[in-house]
């Protein structure tokens, strides 16, 4: 991609041509960029502005896939405000780091590789596996693993949207971020309007997590000052997810029910009975 000379920008500024808009690049004393998007005439762009320390190379690359986004791509996995925001209010609410120490993580979905970088970065060691059905973008993820020295990060392309690459081999967590945005595009909601069924998803107000002083239940769903109240509906939700809660919400009162069935012997009781019996 060739630059343009700058005549309204410091010194040292380049400017280069994209589909819907202008990019410049403007140099700063401690090395870093400032990325500056000057969208054309009846275009917009979710940021215009950025300083980063991404290379030149790497930022041009993301401009000719991005284009109008290539500030939102790139403070993804820069800003904390975004990506790492999410990853530690929707996933590290419910389970500590170590909890993922040495095991398996299938990032589905993973787009450019913001969250599995901002992933490798918050968690102990472990295997990070990012999928994608898009190839342009697995092709920056991974140019953003090399640019971090991420060399054990696993980033693969689906074959297809119904299918996962052969020989995955199964995982401990499986995350799900900004899914909506690489759902096929029969699946996508087509009516933006949100009716009276909006409000049907409620979560939160009786959190779940580790801390008394910022959570009402423990990670039992059990409320930490009363020994016999528990809460399983979405009550205990730390943050609303992208998708509709109700799985969620079966698949917790399902664990919490093995919980209390052992918690009250009921396991032994039944051995016993059984015993007797025979």
């Amino acid at each position: 991609m060739s630059a343009l000379p700058s005549f309204d920008a410091p010194a040292g500024a380049s400017e280069y041509p994209g589909r819907a808009c202008t990019l410049r690049l403007e140099p700063l004393a401690d090395g870093r960029h400032r990325v500056v998007v000057r969208p054309y005439p009846g275009h917009s762009a979710p940021h215009r502005s950025w300083v980063t320390a991404y290379p030149v190379d790497l930022i041009l690359k993301f401009f000719a896939a991005k284009d109008l986004s290539v500030c939102d791509e790139i403070m993804r996995e820069e800003d904390p405000r975004y990506v790492e925001h999410k990853v530690r209010t929707e996933v590290l609410s419910y389970l500590p780091p170590a909890a993922f120490a040495g095991k398996r993580i299938l990032d589905f979905g993973c787009g450019s590789g913001a969250s599995p970088m901002v992933l490798a970065r918050l968690l102990p060691p472990c295997e990070i596996v990012g999928v994608e059905l898009v190839g342009k973008l697995v092709e920056l993820a991974r140019l953003r693993a090399l640019h971090f020295g991420r060399t054990t990060l696993q980033l693969l392309q689906s074959p297809s949207g119904d299918s996962l690459p052969a020989g995955l081999g199964e995982f401990d967590f499986i995350m799900f971020n900004a899914v909506f945005e690489h759902l096929l595009p029969h699946e996508l909601v087509r009516d933006q309007r949100i009716p009276i069924a909006g409000v049907a998803h409620q979560c939160g107000t009786v959190r779940f997590g580790t801390d008394p002083g910022t959570s009402a239940l423990d990670t039992d769903c059990k409320a930490h000052d009363v020994d016999n109240l528990y809460v399983v509906d979405t009550s205990f939700f730390p943050s609303s997810g992208a998708v509709n809660p109700a799985l969620t919400a079966m698949a917790n009162a399902l664990r919490v029910g093995d919980h209390l069935i052992e918690r009250l012997g009921a396991q032994r009781a039944g051995a016993e009975l059984q015993e007797v019996a025979s």
